[in-house]
């Protein structure tokens, strides 16, 4: 990967944008597209909207979301322990020892999820995954009052909207989404259960009743062409991505989905492969370049 792309994806990284909050990094992706694209807009829901040629025929939405998982302040008690809610589905399980920042009007507060110590639970107990009721934000303060000062209660997140809306507002005749998706290269995972997808495979894409047949042949007719591995994954249903909304937009949208290996999903540490990355785009680019205005995507 280029030094300059690895750059930008340190940039993204270090932006906090858990769902609802996504400022810091839709700036960051603001300020990269500028680069490549004709026009950049912000609709209401604060979706980033970029455009190259935007008059062309047909019009192709390449879409992926830019929030990750976070917490919510949800209670300060009198001691200064904060409780909290979780955005996104987290294992509780990976959370006890985490580090996190508070990140407040003033500036980011530093803290760590506390637990009750393993030596002092209950044999009944240790077995058990501990419950999100159990753990605690601590940020080394004496008190309710002192904690006040620091951080206030927080607010829900918006969900799935973003992409319904986005989608809605570019009316494209294709759109291909972006995600992550689950190996099962590493202990404890079945091939049988989740298929045979591994770091460094090349880019996953997927098959189903949500994904358009056509776009689907055209994606690993692009990736054949250009000498790019590919995995596919089956999706007997919904995918749980921005497709499932995408799809059902105005008169409907043919979609596409391609997402990146990715081991350890919604924990604190999530590894990937750049070389992966770098073959998803490289993908996109031929698979977007070989439409014209005669193709024709109705199943």
């Amino acid at each position: 990967m280029e030094e300059s792309r690895i750059a930008f994806l340190h940039r993204l990284i270090n932006s906090p944008s858990p769902s609802g909050f996504e400022q810091r990094a839709q700036q960051v992706i603001r300020e990269e597209m500028q680069h490549y694209t004709d026009e950049q807009r912000t609709d209401v829901h604060g979706n980033v909207i970029a455009a190259l040629n935007p008059n062309a025929n047909p019009r192709v939405m390449l879409t992926a979301h830019c929030d990750e998982l976070g917490f919510l302040v949800r209670f300060i008690d009198e001691k200064g322990f904060i409780y909290f809610a979780t955005i996104g589905g987290f294992d509780p399980s990976t959370l006890p020892g985490e580090r996190v920042q508070i990140h407040t009007a003033n500036g980011p507060i530093l803290g760590v999820i506390g637990r009750k110590p393993v030596h002092l639970l209950q044999s009944d107990e240790r077995g058990k995954a501990p419950k999100l009721s159990e753990m605690w934000l601590d940020i080394g303060v004496n008190n309710k009052e002192e904690a006040q000062e620091l951080v206030t209660i927080g607010d829900i997140a918006v969900g799935l909207r973003g992409a319904h809306t986005s989608a809605f507002g570019v009316d494209p005749l294709i759109a291909v989404a972006v995600d992550v998706t689950f190996t099962s290269d590493h202990p404890q995972t079945s091939k049988h259960e989740i298929g045979d997808i591994r770091l460094n495979g090349g880019p996953v894409i997927s098959i189903g009743s949500r994904i358009n047949p056509r776009v689907y042949h055209m994606l690993i007719n692009a990736a054949d062409e250009a000498g790019i591995a590919y995995q596919i994954d089956p999706q007997a249903s919904g995918t749980g991505t921005d497709t499932d909304v995408i799809q059902v937009s105005r008169a409907g949208v043919a979609t596409g989905l391609v997402s990146i290996p990715c081991r350890y999903l919604h924990t604190g540490s999530e590894i990937v492969s750049l070389k992966d990355i770098d073959e998803i785009a490289e993908l996109l680019s031929r698979f977007v370049l070989a439409l014209d205005a005669q193709t024709n995507v109705i199943p």
